[in-house]
């Protein structure tokens, strides 16, 4: 395990699939180092000691060290990344952006890749043995799961997941609900309701 700034660091940081052990390391580091207040937006030393020193651009001693060694761990977290991670934080110029920039990626990638694993349950619930309410009660944690993690799921969405999950039989709802353009939800709802009090086969409800 490096124990400096000079060592390279074994695992570079290729997203969220890496991003605990990536951590760990330079968290390793910092820590050993006394150094983990630069990736935490700690607020730097004055940087003039005079409004004469502003003018001039000449810094105070302290900020100097401090952006130096600023700038020392930016360089090094920036080569511990992939090169594909590296290219959306480059431009950044304190340590702490490089740091927070990192999981934020990893953040909305883990989002991503949930949304797209909801999307993948939600396609195969099955009604099965549920009943109509309870069906529909599991298909709506999909879509408000969905929503909270900001994502739109249309209303007709809704309906064909809905419909997806319904058993072959029903296929006569599933037409004449997707030939009625204003249908909702609570539409088809009530439909299958009285579909399940009565059989698949009876016309009630239709209209």
């Amino acid at each position: 395990m490096p124990r400096t700034l000079k060592d390279e660091l074994p695992i570079k940081l290729e997203g969220v699939s890496n991003l605990v052990p990536w951590k760990e390391q330079v968290e390793c580091v910092l820590i050993l180092e006394n150094l983990t207040m630069f990736i935490t937006k700690t607020v730097p030393p004055r940087k003039y000691g005079s409004e004469v020193a502003r003018s001039v651009d000449f810094v105070t001693r302290e900020y100097w060290l401090w952006a130096d060694k600023d700038r020392t761990i930016r360089m090094w977290l920036l080569s511990s990344l992939s090169e594909f991670m590296r290219s959306f934080v480059t431009g950044w110029e304190h340590a702490w952006e490089v740091w927070s920039g990192v999981h934020e990626i990893c953040r909305s990638e883990l989002v991503e890749k949930i949304k797209i694993a909801l999307r993948k349950e939600m396609k195969n619930t099955k009604k099965g043995d549920l009943n109509v309410r309870d069906y529909i009660c599991r298909i709506g944690y999909y879509i408000d799961t969905l929503v909270e993690l900001g994502d739109d799921v249309p209303e007709r969405e809704q309906i064909d997941a809905i419909l997806d999950g319904m058993p072959e039989e029903y296929q006569y709802l599933r037409s004449i609900i997707h030939s009625r353009e204003d249908a909702t939800v609570s539409d088809l709802e009530s439909l299958l309701i009285i579909q399940e009090i009565y059989g698949p086969d009876s016309p009630r409800g239709y209209s």
